[in-house]
């Protein structure tokens, strides 16, 4: 019964169903295909609101070390991706 808090920007993509990922941390007890998800927009605050209530479909591990970003096991070394790691402050 994993919860998921969304910022609400997202809030009308997920609820159309057009942002159907997320990158998140592991979990103690990581998601499963199969799962039911919970997603919210303000979790514990007055204003939470459920988005939807949506079953996972897959789960892809996501690594992103400095300058590249490993997807499911494919290590992808890119000027994309060095932009996509590069911190505040990091020179181009």
């Amino acid at each position: 019964m994993p919860a998921y808090n969304f910022k609400s920007q997202f809030a009308q993509p997920i609820e159309s169903g057009r942002k159907r990922q997320t990158i998140r941390p592991r979990r103690k007890r990581p998601t499963r295909p199969g799962d039911k998800l919970y997603l919210y927009m303000g979790m514990r605050t007055k204003a939470c609101r459920k988005l939807a209530e949506v079953i996972c479909t897959r789960v892809t591990p996501v690594d992103i070390p400095q300058g590249a970003i490993r997807l499911g096991g494919i290590l992808f070394l890119s000027r994309t991706a060095r932009r996509a790691t590069r911190r505040p402050g990091d020179r181009a």
